[in-house]
């Protein structure tokens, strides 16, 4: 049953609001230029979140129906199409007319990120309201009643005050059962539109082993302790550090999908030395390691093909050793200028490991985890494949600005 519930009661409950600057997109549509909508239209957008009309407008004014505020929440979770598609098909009996949407209200459904009505109906056309949008957001942020007090929309709501959803619209609305606004939706979602990524495709990243890819805890070594076999990721440093049996050896400080890994040589490999290692941080360079039991045994780079790891038959540099540019980008899809390993267009696999170059004075000093939505049109991309499961898929996958 819906409440009435008043805006200003809920905010009352949290943190006074503030209001974000951003830089404004001068591809902004017209009817959002220098409105309060204009930076959170723009940065949606480029995401490919929200989109315009054929004329160029947005009409920022308009209410949004149920399936469109679906098609944004999903988006923000960048699934890839394989995933859209193989999502389970909804029970919801009145989608027909709306085949441009059914995928993301399947996917949404099996997400657990919408529900339907008590006669089990999905009403697509019916205009949504701000209750059910930030309920949309919060369930794609990994949310759920059971992890909320209260019953709905109250918890809900309450819940996405705290995450910011309502930041700079807490002062325009008064009643969140009332149809939302489409500059309202951006400005709700745009906060939370990295979180809802990162949520959903936390870093990205192939497990060598079988160990978990979270953050290493006291162990430096993390997932890779006890792990035999082959690891591909950025080496980011090397210190001198003495082992448990009093031996100095060579410590890898190594990205691996999302995780900080410092890993310990045995002793007779012989380290890249820091400008060698920064080199190869600038050329996007991949590093391979060969271990056992944990410890480092043997290493090589990508520009040398790999051949200090005897040239691994799954290992292609889909870049042909330097840098390319994006021309185009669709989900997972992506199509550079040059002529590189005989294509131009490359898919990239939903669970890649995906690494976003850090710059500091033009230069760059090493890398952090990222995901799909890092990577734009003029972007410039390293893209490999290491294991040759997916032969022609990209694996691992470099970007800078």
């Amino acid at each position: 049953m819906r409440k009435g519930i008043s805006f200003l009661l809920i905010m009352a409950l949290v943190l006074t609001s503030f209001t974000a600057a951003f830089a404004a997109e001068a591809g902004a549509p017209a009817d959002v230029k220098d409105t309060r909508y204009e930076a959170a239209v723009s940065a949606l957008m480029e995401k490919g979140i929200v989109s315009g009309y054929p004329d160029g407008s947005f009409r920022p004014e308009w209410t949004i129906s149920r399936a469109e505020a679906s098609i944004i929440a999903v988006k923000a979770m960048a699934p890839s199409e394989e995933a859209l598609k193989e999502a389970a098909k909804s029970s919801f009996p009145d989608l027909t007319g709306y085949d441009w949407a059914a995928k993301y209200i399947n996917y949404a459904a099996a997400k657990n990120v919408i529900s339907g009505y008590p006669n089990g109906t999905f009403d697509p056309a019916g205009q949504v309201t701000y209750a059910e949008m930030a309920s949309m957001l919060v369930r794609a942020l990994g949310y759920s009643a059971k992890d909320l007090t209260g019953e709905w929309p109250e918890n809900f709501i309450v819940k996405a005050a705290t995450l910011g959803i309502f930041v700079d619209i807490d002062h325009l609305v008064t009643n969140v059962n009332t149809s939302a606004l489409r500059g309202h939706v951006a400005l709700m979602t745009n906060p939370v539109a990295d979180q809802i990524t990162e949520a959903n495709n936390p870093g990205g990243t192939t497990d060598p082993g079988d160990g978990d890819m979270n953050q290493p805890g006291e162990n430096p070594a993390g997932f890779l302790t006890d792990y035999s076999g082959r690891a591909y990721g950025i080496l980011l440093d090397t210190a001198k550090v003495v082992n448990a049996d009093g031996k100095a050896v060579d410590e890898y400080e190594f990205l691996i999908g999302s995780s900080r890994l410092y890993l310990q040589t045995n002793g007779r490999v012989t380290a890249d030395a820091t400008a060698v290692i920064d080199g190869h941080l600038t050329d996007g360079d991949l590093y391979g390691l060969q271990l056992s039991g944990g410890i480092i045994t043997k290493f090589g780079i990508s520009d040398d093909g790999f051949l200090a790891l005897s040239s691994p038959a799954g290992f292609e540099d889909f870049t042909d050793g330097t840098w390319a540019q994006v021309t185009d980008k669709s989900d997972y899809v992506i199509e550079t200028a040059a002529n590189l390993a005989g294509k131009t267009t490359f898919s990239v696999l939903s669970d890649a490991s995906i690494y976003k170059a850090v710059v500091e004075g033009g230069v760059i000093t090493g890398y952090e985890p990222a995901n799909i939505r890092d990577v734009k049109v003029n972007s410039m991309v390293r893209m490999y494949s290491v294991t040759g499961d997916d032969p022609g898929v990209v694996e691992i996958l470099l970007v800078k600005e």
